[in-house]
């Protein structure tokens, strides 16, 4: 993992030090990002089993930033993440493990809250945002529970801080932003290591993700999402981005789950 985080840092650091030539960002643009990454996870999901998996997974990212300076801030996100994650709590007994594929998609659309001579270098964005998240998480060792899986789709409110900033004569952008969703349609497994519960044909999990589908209210389900990212220009108007991001969320149903990730990824935006 270290050497993966040295060659990403050299990567990014070499492409610094060529990017000698300042081009502004124009007022109305739209970037194709592609980032690379990894994601730090925890889940203490008692529908695998009491103790707390934890585990770093590889991270692809692929996205679309659209701005318009005057007015508003456009995001999709689409990552994709896939590695082991093990509990380091049960080592006396049979290797607590589990195959953990993710898939995430985001969009979010903000509008400027303030006039930007008001503010000079900084802005403020306020908007809605849809988020939708599947999470299967693969137990071989579990007889009852080795499918477990997470189907979240949730609509919800963001807001967003960017101020640009000079480092040298290239003007730099940092970019802050929160995102809670207040409403969500999603499923989970509420039967799976409940010792007095016998469900009959269980552990289907495309069966059970239209049968147990419902909505919830913040309530029920919450997560949260806190992005921080920095933005550099380079040649032909394109950027280099350096994110680090949040993200907690956890549902008090039956079988209950609390989970959290910590995720680190180099990007490069193309603009179109």
């Amino acid at each position: 993992m270290k050497s993966i985080y040295i060659l990403y840092t050299g990567l990014c650091f070499f492409i610094f030090v060529q990017a000698n030539a300042q081009t502004d960002l124009p007022e109305k643009s739209t970037y194709l990002e592609l980032s690379p990454g990894l994601t730090y996870h925890q889940v203490k999901d008692d529908a695998m089993s009491f103790v707390r998996y934890q585990g770093v997974l590889p991270t692809l990212s692929f996205g679309i930033w659209k701005e318009k300076s005057d007015r508003k801030l456009i995001e999709w996100y689409l990552p994709l993440q896939f590695a082991t994650i093990r509990s380091n709590n049960a080592k006396g007994y049979l290797p607590m493990k589990a195959t953990m594929f993710r898939f995430d998609l985001d969009y979010v659309h903000l509008r400027k809250i303030f006039r930007e001579k008001e503010l000079g270098n900084k802005a403020f964005y306020l908007g809605a945002s849809q988020h939708t998240f599947l999470d299967i998480r693969y137990a071989p060792q579990l007889d009852n529970s080795a499918i477990v899986y997470d189907n979240f789709h949730s609509l919800g409110i963001s807001g967003a801080f960017l101020r640009t900033f000079q480092i040298g004569n290239k003007k730099v952008k940092h970019y802050h932003r929160i995102s809670i969703p207040v409403l969500s349609f999603g499923t989970r497994p509420d039967y799976m290591n409940t010792f007095d519960l016998i469900e009959p044909g269980g552990n289907n999990p495309i069966k059970d993700a239209y049968q147990r589908a419902s909505f919830h209210s913040f309530g029920s389900f919450q997560r949260i999402i806190i992005r921080n990212s920095l933005f550099y220009p380079i040649r032909a108007t394109n950027q280099l981005g350096l994110t680090y991001e949040w993200q907690a969320y956890s549902a008090a149903f039956t079988v209950p789950i609390k989970a959290a990730s910590h995720t680190l990824r180099f990007s490069l935006l193309v603009n179109l």
